[in-house]
């Protein structure tokens, strides 16, 4: 498993921590026989099952915090990220299309890459271009404008202004 976040990746996982003994898993010290070999380990178990689930030897480099590691590593800790790395896919999912949406408002408002979309800079650029909108309107209505225009081009551009609802 390298790409972990692939549905069939996260399908694997959950299977293989649904099917571990359940915790909640803890760790104690012992002597056990590994490998033919008295040592001194770190037993982790769960609490609610009479069997370990492994044992690391103390002789080993950083094992108590392998042992912390494992116990934290538990089957119920697995599938809440599982679970968690799902929702979040779900949201980007989601996401994308509003954040293009945004990108090509930022466009049309001519708001330059880097800028904030939303929020002031997208409000100031919204109530210019209304202005805008205003002040071509005011001219294709107004008397002395009007008469010098042809009455079909007047209509064209209101229409255009106000998105051809007219």
């Amino acid at each position: 498993m390298t790409d972990l976040t692939t549905p069939e990746a996260l399908d694997q996982l959950e299977g293989l921590a649904r099917a571990a003994t359940p915790g909640p898993w803890e760790y104690g010290e012992d002597n056990l026989l590994v490998r033919r070999t008295t040592l001194p380990v770190w037993r982790l178990g769960s609490t609610t099952a009479s069997d370990d689930i492994c044992a690391i030897g103390r002789a080993w480099p950083n094992s108590e915090a392998n042992a912390d590691y494992i116990a934290a590593a538990q089957p119920a800790t697995v599938l809440a990220l599982i679970a968690e790395v799902r929702r979040l896919q779900r949201w980007k999912t989601e996401a994308l299309p509003v954040m293009d949406g945004l990108q090509e408002l930022g466009k049309a408002l001519n708001i330059p890459p880097g800028k904030r979309i939303t929020g002031p800079d997208a409000i100031q650029a919204a109530e210019r271009l209304q202005a805008q909108v205003r002040r071509v309107r005011w001219q294709c209505n107004s008397w002395s404008y009007g008469n010098s225009w042809n009455k079909a081009a007047r209509r064209a551009i209101i229409e255009a202004l106000d998105g051809g609802d007219h």
